[in-house]
């Protein structure tokens, strides 16, 4: 008799707020170029909700992607698509202003000290980046885990299997 074994992965709950957070770390990196500058916070420019290549390419594309993929996690039949997508936004947030110049101008933060332009970097690309493929790989870290046990029902006994007995005492002489 031959026994199937099935193992499978389901949704668990917790991806909901995991996928808010996706959901709130994409926000983030979307607004914080339009916004930013009302807190001093610009990064190629200091006036607010200026739209450009920049921003468009940098921020607001994998931002957006990021809040679609938050979404998608949150959903039990679209998780695993979700967390690919948010991985997607993540490396583009962590890659896309050290490639930008391979098609445009250099992007560079508008700050006079280091400490303000390293806090750029890190509040524009860096912390959407990790804190999204964080979370995404949790999300998929914490999908339960099931095994399927199925067994072929016995159709017939065979005919040649011999009927139990009952266990007389032997003796030895």
């Amino acid at each position: 008799m031959t026994t199937t074994v099935v193992r499978r992965r389901t949704w668990a709950r917790i991806a909901i707020p995991l996928g808010f957070a996706v959901i709130v770390f994409g926000a983030w990196g979307a607004l914080i170029p339009l916004v930013g500058p009302y807190f001093d916070f610009g990064f190629d420019t200091d006036r607010t909700w200026r739209l450009s290549e920049q921003h468009w390419t940098l921020s607001i594309i994998p931002g957006a992607v990021a809040v679609a993929a938050g979404l998608m996690l949150m959903l039990p039949t679209r998780g695993r698509i979700g967390a690919w997508s948010a991985v997607l936004a993540a490396a583009w947030f962590a890659a896309g202003p050290f490639l930008h110049p391979l098609w445009s101008h250099t992007v560079a933060p508008i700050a006079t000290d280091e400490g303000k332009r390293a806090a750029l970097w890190v509040g524009y690309f860096m912390a959407p980046a990790v804190m999204i493929a964080y979370l995404s790989g949790v999300s998929q870290g914490i999908r339960r885990s099931t095994t399927i046990v199925a067994r072929p029902a016995a159709t017939a006994i065979r005919a040649a299997d011999p009927a139990p007995t009952e266990s007389q005492p032997v003796s030895v002489p």
